[in-house]
């Protein structure tokens, strides 16, 4: 939960809540607790469901690009001419995290629980929770 708790922090502003509430999956005080993490698989879902978007939406966007380029090529261009695709990228490479973090967890898996813990750790600083980062 701490961790839904702290990409939470990440989006909290963003305009994450209203999209939800937009685009149906849940109302817009069920969105607005999907940032506390209240209730861990209402949570959980709600974030699957953003990953699995942004994922969709930026291999879309990549697939309209004319040039011949990688995704990586593409991705570090379009980070350096657009915060806006920096912030997404962000919480996208966040919630994939946390969501593996999950299945490490489920499969008993402790390298990769150790894996994602560590590129968990500096957010937990960043975002003032000292309290989890022990």
């Amino acid at each position: 939960m701490a961790l839904w708790s702290v990409v939470g922090d990440l989006l909290d502003g963003s305009g994450w809540t209203t999209a939800l509430t937009e685009a149906d999956v849940a109302s817009s005080g069920v969105a607005d607790s999907f940032l506390k993490a209240s209730h861990l698989t209402r949570t959980r879902h709600a974030h699957q469901v953003t990953s699995l978007a942004l994922h969709m939406l930026k291999k879309e966007a990549f697939s309209t690009c004319a040039d011949d380029t990688t995704m990586a090529t593409w991705e570090d261009q379009r980070k350096t001419r657009s915060p806006t695709f920096l912030f997404w990228d962000l919480i996208l490479k966040y919630e994939t995290l946390v969501l593996l973090f999950v299945r490490a967890h489920r499969q008993r898996n402790f390298t990769l629980y150790v894996e994602t813990l560590e590129e968990l750790i500096p957010l937990f600083f960043a975002l003032d929770h000292m309290n989890y980062a022990r």
